[in-house]
């Protein structure tokens, strides 16, 4: 009896990928469509970021301060998400809301844009909205 490693292997008959390579090639589609996702999701209201930055004449560190914020922030929340949802989740800061920022950051102060940010993002603001008295 011949064993296995010694039978020739006919050339016309192409190899079968191992479970391994099969494995890698699976995963090949789904992290280039996560990679996209992440491109267009960030670059998008970034570059709307950095033009309200300029209109409203914040300085490089303050615009990189709140780039690095928007950046971590979107991160940590789309990992804590996607490891408590146990699916994929991108977290990302909403295109309307900075063409929002671009126009009228301009006409607040600094850190009163940042207090009402503050004050919009707390978890009681739902609950602790106040309300108008009167018509």
């Amino acid at each position: 009896m011949v064993p296995c490693a010694a039978v020739p292997q006919d050339p016309a008959e192409p190899s079968r990928p191992t479970a391994g390579a099969a494995r890698r090639h699976r995963l090949i589609g789904p992290l280039v469509a996560g990679a996209l996702v992440v491109l267009v999701s960030y670059s998008g209201p970034m570059l709307i970021i950095i033009e309200a930055a300029r209109n409203a004449g914040l300085s490089d560190a303050q615009a990189g301060s709140w780039i690095f914020t928007v950046s971590v922030g979107s991160g940590v929340a789309g990992l804590v998400l996607s490891a408590t949802l146990r699916q994929p989740v991108v977290v990302a800061f909403s295109t309307a809301g900075a063409v929002l920022l671009s126009t009228t950051l301009g006409q607040y102060r600094y850190s009163d844009a940042i207090g009402a940010t503050s004050w919009y993002r707390s978890p009681a603001w739902p609950s602790g909205c106040p309300r108008r008295s009167g018509g």
